[in-house]
């Protein structure tokens, strides 16, 4: 991951642009939520100081789904391990882990505040 961008100043919906090494156009993400409070309502870029290649082949360039849980106050371990894909039913379940420490941040103001779990 090279840079992104995650917008969830409208309520219920987050929509971001991610970009990898390796791709030319980003990863677009549509997803119905909010984030967590210290994202919901703002706007977040970032910036990977250190980026790193990675396996992309299976990786769709439209993300459409539920936000989940999306934070960046929650310091924890993460293990280098890739996005990895599950089917369920007819769609398919993706499960992202991502470690920000180190990363370079730049929020908006808030356009709205939830309550502790609200979605």
């Amino acid at each position: 991951m090279v840079r992104g961008e995650l917008d969830n100043r409208t309520r219920g919906c987050v929509t971001g642009r991610v970009w990898f090494i390796g791709r030319t156009e980003p990863v677009e993400l549509n997803l119905t939520g909010n984030g967590w409070r210290d994202l919901a309502g703002r706007r977040l870029e970032f910036t990977n100081p250190g980026p790193r290649p990675g396996d992309l082949a299976r990786f769709a360039l439209v993300q459409k789904g539920t936000a989940g849980d999306i934070t960046a106050s929650r310091k924890v371990k993460v293990p280098d391990i890739p996005i990895v894909g599950e089917r369920r039913g007819s769609g398919v379940k993706r499960t992202g882990l991502c470690n920000m420490l180190g990363y370079i941040h730049r929020y908006s103001v808030p356009s709205f505040s939830v309550r502790r779990y609200s979605v």
